[in-house]
């Protein structure tokens, strides 16, 4: 199964995402994402390049990822605290030229400090829409295909990049759900940064798999959460 089959089915009016009391539907869910597909491709996305994608938890981030991999790209997800240097040195790392933000990064100078010499291509949520009459091009996608560059922490020296296929994301996501008694008729609630493996994969890709419903937190703070859970009835919370 690739990626982007895991929430294809369920019905279009089930609510997939609650996010600051706002409620987003399976329907509008896949249709962002295709319509954003065909947006990054329109900005040159082919197959196999790699897109940054920076902001802290919110449907949108899910969208934009899910949006990369249609468009045959690559996502490479951005721990959101990173300062400007460590933001440049994935940026050239990955030789990146389109970078996905909730607002656009001040990382100018620290790419000129890398030697930096192409263009890294900002865009806004906001500033995503499918263009009149566009077309998605669909490549023939695979498993082992790549889907997403997670980079580690670094802490003992420069961090580095592990690939994960669409098959490793799925996969991964379906031996959690073996061992975890959840179901389309769960709420459940993200409070891990879905740049990391363990929130994506085992809170947001198993519930779109599922067909459940999930709380998105922006930043995880524990008044807030119980909150939530008692405004929502949330009976899961795995990331």
């Amino acid at each position: 199964m690739l990626l982007n089959d895991v929430f294809q089915k369920h019905p279009a009016e089930k609510t997939a995402f609650i996010f600051k009391d706002q409620f987003t539907t399976y329907g509008e869910f896949r249709k962002k994402v295709l319509d954003w597909a065909m947006f990054l491709q329109s900005q040159g996305v082919k197959r196999g390049d790699r897109v940054g994608l920076f902001s802290k938890n919110s449907p949108d981030f899910v969208a934009a990822y899910f949006a990369i991999v249609k468009a045959g790209g690559i996502v490479v997800p951005f721990n959101f605290q990173l300062i400007a240097p460590e933001v440049a040195y994935i940026v050239q790392d990955t030789g990146m030229e389109i970078l996905i933000t909730r607002s656009k990064l001040d990382i100018g100078q620290a790419l000129q400090d890398l030697g930096w010499e192409k263009e890294l291509k900002q865009i806004t949520f906001d500033e995503m829409a499918a263009p009149e009459g566009a077309k998605l091009i669909e490549y023939d996608m695979m498993e082992s295909d790549p889907a997403v560059i997670i980079y580690t922490s670094g802490t003992t020296g420069r961090p580095k990049g592990a690939m994960l296929s669409q098959g490793n994301v799925v996969h991964n996501t379906e031996d959690f759900m073996a061992i975890i008694p959840v179901s389309e008729n769960d709420v459940g609630l993200c409070v891990l940064p879905m740049y990391h493996g363990f929130g994506w994969n085992c809170s947001i890709v198993m519930n779109l798999y599922l067909g459940a419903t999930m709380v998105v937190q922006e930043t995880y703070q524990f008044s807030e959460s119980m909150n939530l859970i008692k405004k929502y009835k949330i009976n899961s919370m795995f990331g």
